[in-house]
């Protein structure tokens, strides 16, 4: 497995650098991480900002991926919420990781209820960051990547600390 420097930086919140090289979230270490999510969770989401640019099979990934569109601004897709089909993350993550690959700030949100759809969305269509996002939140747990391409950052309002050492030891 690639090595990978894991940083708990309090129970709520964790970053994960890939040592190999820009983060690929389709790569298999990450396999145990994404089932564990799945299994807990009951639903999942893909939160994309700053699209790169337009890319040709956009339109046909989005549509392999997402059960419903949340939120879509503008004709460019640059900022985007959707509910991923429950299959997305385990059988077709290499498309997941493509659509990750689209985006400047993309993150993968995970609620422990369906119920707070509603509140994820508001939310974030009102530009609301993932720390607000989590505080206003119950069971809640967003995967991100900002500035630096090899890093995965968890946030949550759950403890990650056994989430992590189950997916990683």
């Amino acid at each position: 497995m690639t090595p990978l420097d894991i940083k708990i930086h309090n129970e709520n919140f964790v970053s994960i650098k890939d040592l190999s090289g820009d983060l690929n979230i389709s790569d298999s270490k990450w396999n145990n991480l994404f089932e564990l999510l799945i299994k807990v969770f009951e639903g999942f989401y893909f939160v994309g900002n700053r699209i790169w640019s337009n890319i040709d099979e956009y339109d046909q990934t989005l549509g392999y991926l997402s059960e419903e569109i949340l939120i879509d601004q503008g004709e460019d897709y640059s900022e985007i919420l959707f509910r991923l089909k429950d299959s997305s993350l385990i059988y077709n993550r290499r498309l997941a990781s493509r659509m990750w690959d689209y985006y400047e700030y993309p993150s993968f949100v995970f609620l422990g209820s369906k119920e707070n759809e509603q509140i994820l969305t508001q939310g974030y269509r009102s530009k609301l960051l993932h720390d607000d996002m989590i505080e206003r939140m119950e069971e809640i747990i967003v995967l991100y990547r900002s500035f630096e391409q090899n890093v995965l950052w968890i946030k949550g309002d759950i403890n990650l600390t056994e989430i992590i050492k189950v997916s990683f030891h």
